[in-house]
């Protein structure tokens, strides 16, 4: 009978470890889908603000292979997801090789001297082979020993602010040329009243026409008009002055 109680007592004490493990383990489990719930939550918010940033984002490992980036930049890329440009290099998007290189040797020296290098001003091909320009940030990225595994980036497209400043480099220009072909008189000219001479700033009363010349890139040509032409010529011109 003592043994029968025993092993009842035995089991019975088997049985309430196994449902505090049971509980514990659900426990756990509850926990961990926490976790992960958070977990994929996170991942979202992250993803949802990378896209949402405007700028083209991407980062690299050591061989300089992407292993991540924004939607902006799988656009320019010409991918429609950022997963499918992780494990690319620049090599495959089509580039100019010479762009392509520029781009590497840059990524290497910056993991290599581990120090960053801000607003990079680059050329770069959007998918339509159309051409723009960037200025480009990239830090080097470090694990928690502080060695570098990989490189950031961060693009902000500057195209039409550089058209717009050729444009007005090219206005600035042609009106430096149109200035430097123009002199302008300017400010009060003492005019005899009666001859029509101009003094200048020395004192000296000089034809207008002369005056004009020394101050200008006008020329004269010389005419008469027909009021004149009636006064002095009377027997060489008709009632209208014409000669």
């Amino acid at each position: 009978m003592k043994d029968k109680e025993k092993n009842s007592e035995h089991l019975l004490a088997e049985i309430k470890s196994l449902q505090k493990k049971l509980t514990e383990l659900e426990s756990f489990k509850k926990d961990q889908m926490h976790i992960e719930l958070e977990l994929q939550n996170s991942k979202e918010v992250l993803e949802m603000i990378m896209n949402n940033i405007p700028k083209q984002v991407f980062w690299k490992n050591r061989d300089l292979i992407y292993i991540g980036c924004n939607q902006a930049f799988a656009e320019v890329t010409g991918m429609s997801d950022p997963a499918e440009v992780i494990g690319k290099t620049d090599y495959d998007f089509h580039r100019d090789s010479t762009h392509a290189d520029s781009y590497r040797e840059w990524d290497k020296k910056i993991m290599d001297n581990g120090e960053p290098v801000l607003d990079i001003e680059e050329p770069y091909h959007n998918s339509d082979g159309s051409e723009g320009t960037v200025l480009t940030s990239k830090v080097p990225l470090r694990d928690k020993d502080g060695n570098v595994f990989g490189l950031l980036g961060i693009c902000t497209d500057i195209s039409e602010r550089k058209k717009m400043e050729l444009e007005n480099k090219s206005l600035i220009q042609e009106l430096k040329d149109a200035m430097s072909e123009v002199k302008t008189l300017g400010g009060l000219l003492p005019i005899c009243s009666n001859c029509k001479k101009i003094r200048d700033d020395k004192g000296y009363w000089k034809q207008i026409e002369s005056y004009i010349t020394d101050h200008s890139d006008a020329e004269f040509t010389h005419g008469i008009c027909q009021d004149c032409a009636k006064m002095l010529y009377p027997d060489f011109v008709d009632e209208n002055g014409n000669i």
